[in-house]
């Protein structure tokens, strides 16, 4: 039986979660409300305590959304999301059918993927065999570049952003996350929507321990049939040629003075990880969520 409080954590762990996606202009379902709080609950506990005093006086509800109370007009914003997301998906697909016969591909998935915009580009997570980071980084780049889908300054809405690679061998993510609390990390784990899976994401879902007992009532998110393609290769990942892409690559990088030392987990460059975040926002993104924790707890 559920004390009162218990009820009054599970209130505030609900209303955190509305706090920090209330800033990307994103209303919830119950579902999704569930999913993502970060105390553990069973699904009809929380139905239950959104009808809660403490609740209906700060959130409000309609057409099946729930919302912090008088920011209704987000609702919109939520259909144009899902009219976005859609054709963004529709774009990722595309670029992922010129992949296909990319050596060491293990597995790709849509993210960053709940604050589109009309202007948004297309942000993929890329997962490669361990011995196939450089090699498989390359050539997708290449083909995306020449197929003229590849994000750069001039061209963002649409295209294609390669700029977070792992290997099979690099799948903790935990050592990425900020030191000092890193709630949008979390929720862009579990945001991840896998487009073309050998069956890595399992693998990532349980690598990552630390991340998932901050959302503990999330599940992995697999494949869907529809959007998985076959995962046989007709060429095979050297490690040779790994080197030799590695050598090229990292001889460019230096001429970018991208300094993986001077950034806080924006820029990552190792055999595991290649991430090119110089323009990090996780930390603005967590004072705009704890401005909104004061002004709604």
């Amino acid at each position: 039986m559920t004390t009162d409080l218990q009820t009054e954590n599970l209130a505030e762990a609900i209303l955190k979660t509305f706090a920090f996606f209330d800033t990307f202009n994103y209303p919830l379902t119950s579902f999704e409300v569930w999913r993502l709080c970060e105390t553990r609950a069973d699904f009809s506990e929380i139905q239950n305590v959104l009808l809660e005093n403490f609740l209906s006086s700060r959130l409000e509800q309609k057409n099946g959304f729930y919302f912090l109370r008088g920011r209704e007009n987000i609702i919109e914003s939520r259909r144009q999301f899902a009219i976005l997301a859609e054709k963004k998906m529709r774009r990722a697909r595309l670029a992922l059918k010129l992949w296909r016969f990319v050596p060491g591909l293990k597995g790709v998935a849509v993210c960053n993927n709940f604050y589109y915009h009309p202007g948004s580009d297309v942000d993929l997570l890329v997962i490669t065999d361990k011995n196939s980071l450089w090699l498989t980084r390359i050539l997708v780049t290449l083909i995306t570049h020449f197929a003229g889908m590849r994000m750069d300054r001039k061209k963002i809405a649409d295209q294609v952003c390669l700029s977070f690679f792992i290997s099979e061998n690099g799948l903790d993510l935990s050592s990425l996350m900020l030191p000092d609390g890193d709630p949008y990390f979390v929720y862009w784990f579990a945001f991840l929507d896998p487009l073309y899976d050998d069956g890595i994401f399992k693998t990532l879902w349980d690598k990552n321990e630390t991340i998932r007992k901050k959302l503990p009532n999330a599940i992995c998110l697999y494949s869907s049939p529809f959007r998985s393609l076959s995962n046989k290769k007709h060429f095979v990942a050297l490690n040779l040629f790994n080197k030799i892409a590695r050598y090229f690559q990292k001889k460019r990088i230096s001429k970018k003075n991208i300094n993986p030392e001077n950034e806080t987990n924006g820029v990552v460059i190792s055999d595991s990880v290649l991430k090119f975040h110089e323009h990090d926002r996780r930390r603005e993104y967590r004072q705009r969520y704890e401005e909104n924790l004061k002004k709604y707890l």
